[in-house]
């Protein structure tokens, strides 16, 4: 059996709660409690729960966004919990965040924003403005958006964007957290039809969804590989996270199927 491109192994995190006069520690929440999980090379991976569960937050571990209070993060072999180094982690892992307004700076143009991995990892302008142009094509937008900036695309436009921008760091893993939360129905489809066609560039994608998202007619998933997914539960307040099965939660196996 050939070894997993991501290995959880008992995470927890635990934030410090603070009050008083002199801003002194109260007590701790306990946001995510020794979860353990395997992601295999080439797999669409669920993490799914209520808002609140600790989903972001291990998405945030993952990306180094936050430090594990205990347990290690495996990627290709490598223990990341205690990585600061972003150069290392950003050519391994990178982020889809929900709300792709947000998440691009409205100064820079597209083409802007998408050199910034390119010219991280050394690439010559030349190489740089090739690149984007491939990567442009790549996520099913027209050339000339290259000089266009976030206040002149659309929700779906500006998130194919942070794709193409996701993409150019040519990462192992993409964790793509409710990429599609913030878009109408219909650009949603697309989207993941989008990320379907793009899995041959990226070795894996982990996919956190709040489990309301299921009262509304999903994309299909199935069609993207292997899919596994994993339930987050708002109990980890008494002290764990939990794992369910399709049949405990039908809106899992809702997943599998579609």
């Amino acid at each position: 059996m050939s070894e997993p491109l991501v290995e959880i192994v008992g995470v927890s995190k635990a934030f410090p709660i603070r009050g008083g006069i002199f801003g002194g520690v109260r007590g701790v929440v306990h946001a995510v409690n020794d979860v353990s999980f395997r992601l295999a090379r080439g797999e669409v991976f669920g993490l799914a729960g209520e808002s609140g569960s600790g989903k972001s937050t291990i998405a945030r571990m993952i990306l180094g966004l936050e430090t594990p209070t205990s347990g290690a993060i495996l990627i290709d072999g490598r223990d990341f919990a205690g990585e600061r180094d972003w150069r290392k982690r950003s050519s391994v892992v990178q982020m889809v965040f929900q709300n792709p307004g947000s998440s691009l700076n409205p100064r820079r143009s597209v083409g802007q924003s998408i050199a910034v991995p390119l010219a991280a990892r050394g690439h010559s302008l030349r190489e740089r403005k090739r690149r984007i142009a491939e990567l442009i094509a790549q996520v099913q937008l027209p050339s000339s958006f290259v000089e266009r900036y976030p206040y002149e695309l659309s929700g779906g436009q500006k998130q194919r964007v942070a794709i193409a921008r996701a993409l150019a760091a040519e990462p192992k893993l993409m964790v793509l957290d409710e990429p599609t939360s913030a878009l109408d129905v219909s650009v949603q489809a697309k989207i993941i039809e989008l990320l379907d066609e793009l899995r041959s560039r990226v070795t894996a994608y982990p996919v956190i969804a709040r489990s309301e998202a299921t009262k509304q007619p999903m994309p299909p998933l199935a069609s993207c590989g292997k899919n596994r997914s994993v339930f987050c539960s708002q109990r980890r307040a008494a002290g764990r996270s939990e794992g369910a099965t399709a049949a405990q939660r039908p809106w899992i196996a809702s997943l599998r199927s579609r």
